[in-house]
């Protein structure tokens, strides 16, 4: 599985291409960078309740819908965990 964090809402393009061609069912998203929030929030902690704006951002690199991008996100993370 693939992790991709709030980078891919910043400037660094090479993140943002990598998040564009990862499968879905390879995805994965998380917060475990205190200092790399998204933008607009840089220069605050990172926390889980930014997850949304990453979600948009990849759903928005991708292409894809939002909710249907989720649900394979949520998918992953479940068998990434063993929880399927």
């Amino acid at each position: 599985l693939v992790t991709h964090e709030v980078n891919a809402t910043g400037s660094l393009n090479i993140i943002a291409a990598a998040a564009r061609v990862t499968p879905r069912d390879l995805l994965l998203v998380e917060t475990d960078a205190p200092f790399l929030t998204p933008t607009p929030w840089r220069g605050r902690p990172n926390a889980s309740y930014l997850i949304p704006v990453t979600m948009r951002a990849l759903a928005e690199l991708q292409g894809a819908d939002l909710d249907e991008l989720c649900g394979a996100v949520m998918v992953n993370g479940r068998r990434a965990f063993s929880l399927a």
